[in-house]
């Protein structure tokens, strides 16, 4: 439970975990996800990071992240997204 943390996922967070159906950090206090934070995992189902404050996605945040069926970044503060 990561309420009223403000967090960042900062890159290679999730190296080399093999397979997350779903990772939920939904209404959790994150303030960014750094390039490359999804880099060298295997499998994510799903990511659900709606109402969690969000308001900075650095480009490259989800290279390398392939599969996912859903990425909800609903009631978030993003304004941009660069490519």
């Amino acid at each position: 439970d990561l309420t009223g943390l403000r967090t960042t996922i900062r890159s290679h967070s999730f190296a080399h975990m093999t397979s997350i159906g779903l990772l939920n950090l939904s209404h959790s206090d994150l303030m960014a996800i750094e390039s490359f934070a999804f880099q060298d995992s295997e499998y994510f189902g799903q990511i659900d990071l709606s109402s969690s404050l969000l308001s900075i996605i650095h480009p490259h945040a989800f290279d390398q992240l392939f599969n996912v069926s859903l990425l909800n970044l609903q009631g978030n503060l993003i304004r941009t997204l660069d490519k």
